[in-house]
């Protein structure tokens, strides 16, 4: 399995980072972009100064809006929203082909990327979208993606020295690998039920899923209502206190740089509200006005509380029809209102989730972590600290919050680190998911197309061993034995014409029922079935297993023949579960049947070859010692009495046993024989009439009917066992 190393991409609406993995380790490697310290994202921001450079806006930079002649923030957008040719839609492609242009050719993390490439034959890029994008807006996002620097993976290859795959991902399937991947970390068990809400600048992501699952039950999420909705508060707040000359300065420093100054607002509103997650106060400072206006958590606490959209409109983050939705609810109302829509959804679905995890940036947002908390965790009561300051929320609620001073355990909110960078570690465990997936199906769908066939048919001979035994009990007390006993009663002329009635019971429905509801034969097929094929089928998987470094399965969890995976069209289901062994034991044995009732003359020919000439030896014995029995042996012989005599019987035994067969014995004589004669000259050969019985059923034409019969129902519950197999593959 060739090394390959995964980057997954989240480029958000306020962040953006980079994270890789290898298909060899578990261990997530970050990818410092420029100017990223530590593990903080770098901020999704572009300025285009005057003379057409393009550079990325750090944190802790000042800057004038006149040295600018474009700055682009909060540009991530719902591409159906908006129109084909608008500024928005032109500020979107421009803003993430920039941004992707900038980092991903950067001299130091090219360097670091091609360093880490190193040994690997490929370079996967993961880059997500929101959930609740349809697939129109994902259409749209992947024609940008193939015009920015990812369309140009020939240059990617010159420039990191490897062949480069890009891909795409919705941000809920990130959120859910790594969730599952870090159960541990969250002190999940498998069975648990986890609710993840991802509160990101500009959308929220909202997916249920169980651990130990393979997918997600529930996922949905709001495409234009995030964290950046507050940093418009915080600039409209800002702006409403500055003087009529300054608001003055801002317009035409708008007007002349496209709308910079107030994008520079944006980005110090963000930083306020990150500052005050730790801090009482913080003070909102702009480079181009003189003006520093202090944010106490009272005043951001009444901020929240104003009507939303007529604050947020003058920013231009959002169309008519998206502001129209908010109406007249402030931000804590939209956030409530949406938070109980999707507790109620997932209550009429009936999905309870035992664990509540906040990520994204406004995970550390004490409104959405008190929201969360008191919304999907209500049955735990806040501590008198969260009391007060979740007053708001039993208002709107309409309800009044409990007190005490429970702790609260079923709802984890990440720290900075983790929260930022969650969906871009799930991006690229993802990618890592699909190529391993996709490789561990390849092997298996190599295995079922191309060896399960033969690896049944190498089984056969041992299913005739299990069988053979009841079938040739069968054989000779249902078919051989009675009509014999009627030869000896006069019923048939000869015992050629017996032959053939015993060739024609054994061609008959009653006697193929009687082989396929014996349940001895049915127990032996069962046994077959589950020892020798399931076992060497779970030995099959388990050698892929173990190439793909997948641990925790037994050969008794991977034989498909003791632990069915579902039910399946067409197949026995008991109690819901379908019976695989059960089908293929009626196949089997309807196959063993078919197969003696087909061919049952030649069956019966070479069964009745081993035991006859000892029967026609008793009679030959029994005629020649009766008056006149030697007159009949000559005529059964075709010799003369007189040369008979001379010559002795002895002489011409052969000829006699081989004649008997189409001689008409008389009634009498065929009496002597006893009925215990018939049925020890049959049994004695017991043992050849079970070879006879089971190379009728190893034969290669029945082999191949047997194997083609029952790979299909095979082949599907190893398909099934497979996801079992894939959810432990995507947490290697």
């Amino acid at each position: 399995m060739d090394e390959k190393l995964y980057i997954g991409i989240d480029l958000g609406d306020r962040t953006y980072s980079m994270n890789g993995v290898k298909n060899s380790s578990n261990e997530i490697i970050p990818i410092r972009l420029p100017g990223q310290t530590a593990n903080a994202p770098i901020l999704c921001s572009v300025g285009v100064r005057k003379d057409g450079r393009c550079e990325l806006l750090r944190r802790e930079d000042s800057y004038s809006p006149s040295d600018y002649s474009r700055i682009l923030v909060n540009f991530k957008r719902r591409p159906t929203s908006i129109g084909k040719n608008s500024p928005m839609m032109q500020n979107y492609r421009f803003g993430v082909k920039t941004m992707l242009q900038l980092t991903l050719t950067d001299e130091n993390t090219a360097r670091i990327i091609h360093d880490l490439a190193n040994g690997c034959s490929e370079i996967v890029f993961c880059i997500g979208y929101p959930t609740n994008w349809s697939e129109q807006d994902v259409k749209v996002f992947r024609s940008v993606i193939g015009e920015s620097v990812l369309g140009d993976v020939d240059g990617l290859h010159a420039l990191y020295g490897k062949p480069v795959r890009v891909q795409e991902e919705r941000e809920s399937t990130a959120a859910f690998i790594y969730t599952r991947a870090n159960k541990d970390q969250f002190g999940i068990e498998k069975a648990t039920k986890v609710l993840e809400l991802d509160f990101g600048s500009s959308t929220i992501n909202v997916t249920a899923l169980t651990i130990g699952g393979n997918e997600t039950m529930y996922n949905s999420g709001h495409n234009f209502f995030g964290g950046r909705m507050v940093d418009c508060l915080i600039a409209d707040y800002y702006m409403r206190q500055l003087s009529v000359e300054e608001l003055a300065l801002i317009e035409d420093l708008d007007r002349n740089n496209h709308g910079a100054a107030t994008r520079l607002l944006l980005l110090e509103a963000c930083s306020a509200k990150e500052k005050l997650t730790a801090s009482t106060t913080v003070r909102v400072v702009t480079d181009f006005i003189d003006r520093r206006v202090s944010i106490t958590r009272e005043i951001y606490a009444s901020l929240l509380e104003q009507p939303m959209a007529p604050r947020v409109s003058q920013f231009d983050l959002l169309t008519d029809i998206e502001l129209n939705e908010f109406g007249s609810r402030s931000w804590r109302e939209i956030l409530v209102s949406y938070l109980k829509q999707e507790k109620d959804i997932l209550e009429k679905k009936r999905i309870v989730p035992e664990i509540v995890i906040v990520t994204g940036g406004g995970a550390l947002l004490p409104d959405i972590q008190d929201a969360c908390r008191l919304i999907f965790a209500n049955h735990l009561a806040p501590d008198d600290e969260t009391k007060k300051r979740t007053s708001w929320l039993g208002r709107l609620m309409g309800k009044i919050v409990g007190s005490g001073g429970k702790q609260d355990k079923h709802i984890s909110f990440l720290d900075a680190g983790e929260a930022t960078s969650t969906i871009s570690k799930g991006l690229a465990m993802a990618a890592k998911r699909v190529d391993q997936s996709a490789d561990f199906n390849r092997a298996v769908e190599e295995f079922t197309n191309r060896k399960l066939v033969a690896l049944i048919k190498a089984e056969i001979p041992s299913l005739a061993d299990k069988v053979c035994g009841r079938v040739t009990d069968l054989i000779c007390e249902k078919a051989v034995i009675p009509r014999l006993l009627e030869w000896r009663s006069g019923e048939y002329s000869t015992l050629d014409s017996t032959t053939s009635a015993i060739g024609r019971y054994c061609a008959s429905n009653e006697f193929s029922k009687a082989v396929q509801s014996d349940p001895t034969i049915r127990e032996a097929i069962k046994l077959w079935s589950e020892e020798s094929l399931g076992r060497s089928v779970a030995g099959e998987l388990s050698s892929i297993c173990r190439q793909y470094n997948v641990k925790g399965f037994t050969l008794d969890t991977l034989n498909v023949m003791k632990t069915p995976a579902i039910s399946i069209d067409g197949g026995a289901v008991v109690g819901g579960v379908y019976d695989l062994v059960g089908a293929i034991v009626a196949v089997v044995a309807g196959l063993i049947a078919a197969s003696l009732s087909t061919s049952a003359l030649i069956v019966v020919l070479e069964i009745v070859a081993v035991f006859l000439p000892g029967l026609a030896l008793a009679i030959a014995e029994i005629i020649a010692v009766i008056p006149g029995g030697l007159v009949i042996l000559a005529g059964i012989a075709g010799v003369g009495v007189f040369t008979l005599i001379t010559s002795s019987w002895e002489a011409f035994r052969s000829e006699i046993i081989n004649s008997i067969s189409g001689a008409e014995i008389p009634v009498i004589m065929r009496k002597a024989v006893s009925e215990n004669r018939i049925r020890s000259s049959v049994l004695s050969k017991k043992d050849d009439i079970k070879k006879t019985i089971k190379d009728s059923i190893s034969s290669r034409e029945n082999a191949d009917k047997i194997a083609s019969q029952i790979k299909e129902s095979i082949a599907k519950q190893i398909s099934l066992k497979i996801n079992d197999i894939r959810y432990a593959l995507e947490n290697v």
